[in-house]
């Protein structure tokens, strides 16, 4: 066998979207992140401020205004103004304009590291040679006569109460009536602070030249440094999730610490670039990072993925289990794997298995593992594997149940079904049926189901039953099978014609037309949730009764193609997914696929080249006939799963799907319209609309 020890955080990868100017980012280092009440993306780079829709980069530069385009910071206020702190000063945007304050208004510095806006409206700037604040009417700089240091401060950050706090060179201030007070503890006094964050639970997080320390009520509660898996400190950035995860940037990578575990992506397991500057969580709970390759979004935080590269002897993965010493056992094309939560040990014929290409495995009630192979049959007693001769000299076992009796049942590929009797093996005859590709599940009820080459056949302990086309099938070769919480039998099929649902009366079946993204179906699970999980030659699907929700290679998903029964649910209600290309573990708390409705927005609108004030009721002459709109769908999530629909009441009868971002209507007859637009995820409800009138004049 192979031992493969790896050093944590290269064992998984994940996936990664990365925006460059490819794409249409204005400069390849993003070091400010925001998203607006809107739920537009605001990137500043180097060298210009970006607003992201999901489609489209808009860019603002010096020529749009702005007196400097190095942007440090991003913030918004309450009056929905956008400020933004640059190496020229402190920006302000509002109705499309935007108004600069420099030095010459009162600054201490042209460079503004970074802001904060307090409860009172007020902006916070840090600079290179002290704070200073904005009121609206002008400046006043805080100095050692207000407690704080005259030298550079490194972060700005407001804590439950609405005080602000100060990271500087000298240590850590925060503001109490008009004064700043310092943050005294031996470890942080008098040191240069980098980043500093309040949690969910109200500790403080500094982050100092090599350590992350942790303080609850002023005590010291936690030290975090590189020795524990957070590469090439200082941070450059400092995170608080809606999950209270900690998120940390460094220059090599993204790490993050959730009850004092600690994670760290670099761009060995899916980070498209190596140093990161910021990070911010958007509404949809999707995590952005900027850094010096760009704008990366964590498209796949609910999957984590493993391939022969970290350990395991193939990435083809078929069966997976877990044992009674929670031991994960994974089935390859070339060989057996067990994950002991650190370590990937392999297993092959040089260890006892009849052959590497494991088709399936059982846990039986006594705890024994057993493994089907394209070569026969081995048990492993916890110590070896054993070759069951009786059984192997038939060839390949391709599925293994265990009844209520507590008896074994083979599938044998091109032979058929036997089962275990008290006197050795006894071979299923069923009238009209053959079994040279069977599949078997045992269901709730104790009731066996095998998968026939004519139909699919149940046996209730007395008696054997085959349902067929005439019964209801959509074709006569079954596949896997499974059951849900409610005691459906649900099966798929040797050719592509989606998955079947068996009530106890009736046969229902669904296909791409009821939103299934691929009618070949290769595997089938339930979840805790008692969703369906339909493993498909397109990704998998998750089905919830009404709705199916697909998920690929763009959500973080290892392989375009699902593989022939690669499903396990853990008992953390976690799941195992067994691909064509890697094993896929999926963590629902982090899925983005949720049925709230996307915010969608007119972006712009035109009537014939003439811009239209969106907040008003516009009345044009007959002439300005020509209406264009560009609509923003603002979610994040794989644009594939939105739709958007529009209607111009006064002229469409019916709903339109938007295909694009503009809708265009040249032409139009005098009268009065109003435009509404709407938007979904996958296919669950519709948003509210979003509409804009207009009257047209004879």
């Amino acid at each position: 066998g192979c031992l493969l020890f790896l050093a944590q955080g290269h064992a998984q990868h994940y996936v990664f979207r990365n925006y460059t100017g490819d794409d249409g980012l204005s400069q390849l280092v993003g070091q400010a992140l925001f998203q607006d009440r809107d739920g537009y993306m605001w990137i500043g780079t180097q060298a210009g401020l970006n607003r992201f829709d999901g489609v489209t980069f808009e860019i603002f530069t010096i020529r749009h205004g702005l007196n400097n385009d190095w942007i440090n910071a991003i913030d918004q206020d309450d009056n929905s103004t956008m400020w933004i702190a640059t190496n020229g000063g402190l920006s302000s945007w509002k109705n499309e304009t935007f108004t600069n304050f420099t030095m010459a208004d009162g600054l201490p510095d042209k460079h503004v590291l970074d802001i904060a806006i307090d409860s009172s409206g007020n902006i916070w700037c840090a600079t290179r040679k002290g704070l200073a604040r904005w009121n609206g009417k002008s400046f006043r700089v805080y100095d050692s006569l207000s407690g704080i240091p005259a030298g550079r401060i490194n972060d700005l950050v407001l804590d439950k109460q609405g005080r602000v706090w100060a990271a500087t060179t000298k240590g850590v201030f925060y503001k109490e009536a008009n004064l700043f007070r310092e943050f005294a503890h031996e470890d942080v006094s008098g040191r240069s602070v980098h980043r500093l964050i309040h949690d969910k639970q109200g500790r403080l997080w500094i982050a100092l030249e090599k350590q992350i320390l942790v303080f609850q009520d002023g005590k010291l509660i936690n030290v975090f440094t590189e020795e524990d898996g957070l590469k090439e400190l200082p941070a450059t950035s400092l995170f608080v999730d809606n999950d209270n995860t900690v998120w940390i940037g460094t220059s090599g990578g993204l790490g993050s610490i959730r009850n004092n575990e600690i994670f760290f992506i670099t761009t060995r397991n899916g980070l498209p670039f190596k140093s990161v500057s910021a990070i911010r969580e958007d509404m949809e709970g999707m995590i952005w990072v900027g850094g010096f390759g760009g704008l990366a979004l964590f498209v796949g935080r609910a999957f984590v993925n493993y391939f022969a590269k970290d350990g395991l002897p193939s990435s083809n993965i078929r069966p997976i289990l877990r044992d009674r010493n929670g031991d994960l056992w994974v089935g390859t094309v070339n060989g057996l794997a067990r994950y002991d939560g650190h370590t990937w040990h392999c297993y092959s014929e040089a260890d006892g298995l009849k052959n590497g290409y494991i088709d399936c495995l059982l846990l039986d009630q006594q705890g024994i593992l057993w493994i089907g192979t394209k070569e026969g049959l081995n048990y492993y007693d916890g110590k070896i594997f054993h070759d069951v001769e009786e059984i192997s000299k038939f060839g390949r076992v391709t599925a293994i149940v265990e009844d209520s009796s507590g008896a074994l049942w083979f599938s044998i590929r091109d032979l058929g079904i036997i089962r275990e009797t008290s006197s050795g093996y006894e071979p299923i005859e069923v009238p009209g049926q053959t079994f040279l590709n069977a599949r078997l599940f045992v269901d709730s009820e104790g009731n066996v189901w095998a998968s026939g080459d004519y139909g699919l056949s149940v046996w209730n302990g007395i008696a054997w039953r085959t349902f067929t086309k005439e019964s209801g099938l959509a074709d006569n070769d079954p596949y896997f099978i499974c059951e849900d919480q409610n005691g459906n039998i649900w099966f798929g099929y040797h050719s592509s014609r989606g998955v079947t649902r068996y009530d106890g009366n009736s046969f229902v079946t669904y296909t791409g037309d009821d939103g299934l993204f691929n009618d070949a179906v290769y595997s089938l699970g339930v979840d805790q949730y008692n969703n369906l999980w339909i493993g498909t030659a397109r990704g998998v699907d998750r089905f919830d009764g009404k709705v199916f929700v697909n998920y690929g290679t763009l959500e973080g998903y290892a392989s375009h193609e699902s593989n022939a029964g690669g499903f396990f649910a853990d008992r953390d209600g976690t799941l195992w997914f067994g691909t064509a290309n890697g094993l896929s573990h999926y963590f629902p708390q982090y899925d983005y696929a949720i049925p709230t409705p996307p915010r969608v927005k007119i972006h712009s609108a035109f009537l014939s080249n003439k811009a239209v004030n969106l907040d008003s009721t516009v009345t044009v002459k007959y002439h300005h006939n020509d209406f264009k709109a560009k609509i923003a769908c603002l979610s994040y999530i794989n644009r594939k799963h939105l739709t958007i629909r529009y209607r111009l009441n006064g002229h469409d009868p019916d709903w339109r799907i938007l295909e694009g971002n503009e809708i265009y209507y040249p032409n139009l007859a005098p009268g009065e319209y109003t435009l509404e637009v709407q938007a979904r995820k996958f296919h669950y409800r519709w948003s509210d609309s979003v509409t804009e009138s207009f009257t047209i004049l004879p």
